[in-house]
């Protein structure tokens, strides 16, 4: 007799930049995955925002995408739809419930990094006591009350109109597949109006913003985060099974997480992209790091008890680097070439410059959105090439901040790190000395999906085998210079001293 094929999970990560689809295996076996662009609007005052509607095309053809490259009797096999996305993001919704041929919102959706609520949040800030007691984390402009708010202010007439609203793609695209308006427990905690274990809503801060309780979505975990399934029109248009169980999964912070890790508690690890983090699953009842993110993880099953992840974010990161090739190094095509130059004629060695790499502000070690990009120790031999270092080096020096305030008992082992700037050889030498531990890099092209496939099989009950790619064997690790190691320890605390000196002086001379 033989024996049955093993079922598939069909993952979609909707992200900021892009909407990635992956068919996963039970084995966990990539089997095929694809990605397709979504277009940003970025506006005056530090408006950004994107087209709901973007996201369901790019959705639909992310998986049409992977059907042609495994075939449609393969896609057959798939047994659940899960869905992550990024997070904080407000989108409002109208009062009838969409159909299959249009799909709607109220106009764009604003993004979580939109910084137009500044006033709003401060006036919030006041009306609101205990605002960070009752959420748990530090609330800033980005809050989806604040952002409500502005749109008060500012008279927006969809506020009339909006009979609910999600918290980012993944609950739209929910709700343009019929299956009503849910938000997850992770992302409810990167909202500024859920409470710590993201339960519930807190309804002192909904009030204080005008946010009707009707609007609110409803907030899954675990095994309640299976929606509904799959109806035969919407299976259709996507070329999926009819009848499959949907879950919605935890927000892109927690997918990437398990994708990377899983769920072992008090393994971190880094993110280095436009932006950077670095992240550790924790009971933190006990650790309160400053100025960092605290998001409840549900249980996706039985495999992990529900906790928090702690995230210690950078603003800027690869973006800074980008930036400082422009600056330093405008006639180089080049400017890894540049680092491994400066490597061969200086060896794994400090520039002796120190750099803040905060060009969009900061949310880590300090939370300002006042404070910028700083080179300390220029001199007037300081060439283009150790400058450009300079700022690398910076972003490095951010990574280990965050590594030691996330690690307070210190952290000896090797540490997972993702991302499209990992793609850089002599930068990851430098980061590892810096850090002072190993690096192992992981591919940051599926990290999201692989979080969000093994999510959504543990919560619907499969047998399965998907780990974390920081648990496979195929890895490129860098280990770090002792001596170098030694050289960028003895700088660490100076470099940490130069975000509140300078955060301060930037508040004072900021109009």
């Amino acid at each position: 007799m033989p024996r049955p094929l093993r079922p598939l999970i069909a993952a979609l990560d909707l992200g900021t930049s892009a909407v990635k689809a992956a068919f996963i295996d039970v084995n966990g076996d990539l089997l095929a995955a694809t990605s397709i662009p979504v277009t940003t609007t970025h506006l005056a005052g530090g408006g950004v925002e994107q087209n709901p509607t973007d996201w369901v095309e790019a959705a639909e053809a992310a998986i049409a995408a992977c059907i042609a490259e495994v075939g449609t009797a393969e896609a057959g096999r798939v047994a659940g739809l899960g869905l992550t996305g990024h997070m904080q993001d407000l989108v409002l919704l109208p009062a009838s419930t969409p159909s299959e041929a249009t799909p709607h919102s109220l106009g764009p959706a604003v993004l979580y990094s939109d910084q137009r609520a500044a006033h709003d949040a401060a006036a919030l800030q006041r009306d609101i006591v205990g605002w960070e007691r009752l959420i748990g984390n530090e609330p800033d402009a980005t809050a989806l009350p604040a952002q409500w708010a502005r749109l008060s202010r500012e008279g927006d007439p969809r506020l009339a109109t909006a009979r609910r609203l999600v918290c980012g793609p993944a609950g739209y695209l929910a709700w343009t597949l019929g299956l009503g308006s849910w938000c997850d427990a992770t992302t409810a905690t990167t909202t500024g109006m859920a409470r710590p274990d993201g339960s519930g809503w807190v309804s002192e801060v909904a009030d204080a913003a005008g946010i009707p309780a009707r609007v609110l979505p409803g907030i899954v975990a675990g095994p309640t985060s299976i929606l509904g399934r799959l109806a035969t029109g919407h299976a259709r248009r996507l070329g999926l099974p009819a009848g499959i169980p949907v879950v919605l999964a935890p927000g892109d912070a927690a997918t990437t997480t398990i994708g990377i890790v899983g769920t072992q508690a008090g393994q971190p690890y880094a993110y280095l992209g436009a932006t950077g983090w670095v992240g550790v699953l924790a009971d933190l009842t006990a650790l309160r790091p400053p100025a960092c993110h605290l998001l409840a993880v549900p249980a996706t099953g039985a495999t992990h008890a529900p906790t928090r992840l702690a995230i210690a974010a950078l603003a800027s990161a690869g973006s800074t680097a980008e930036w400082a090739a422009r600056m330093f190094l405008p006639n180089t095509d080049d400017p890894d070439a540049e680092l491994a130059h400066w490597e061969n004629d200086h060896g794994r060695t400090p520039t002796g410059l120190l750099a803040l790499p905060s060009l969009a502000g900061e949310r880590f070690p300090v939370r300002t959105d006042t404070l910028g990009a700083a080179l300390v120790g220029m001199r007037a031999d300081t060439d283009a090439s150790t400058a450009y270092r300079a700022m690398c080096e910076g972003v490095g020096y951010a990574l280990r901040h965050a590594l030691t305030a996330l690690t307070p008992s210190g952290f000896t082992g090797e540490l997972p790190i993702a991302g499209g700037a990992t793609r850089s050889q002599p930068w990851m030498r430098m980061i590892a000395d810096i850090l002072g531990v190993p690096l192992r890099i992981v591919s940051h092209q599926t990290a999201t999906v692989t979080g969000c496939a093994l999510a959504t099989a543990t919560v619907l009950g499969l047998n399965h085998r998907i780990r974390p790619l920081a648990h496979r064997p195929d890895a490129t690790v860098y280990t770090p210079d002792p001596t170098a190691a030694n050289a960028y320890a003895a700088s660490a605390e100076t470099h940490l001293s130069l975000y509140e000196i300078l955060a301060h002086a930037t508040k004072k001379t900021t109009p």
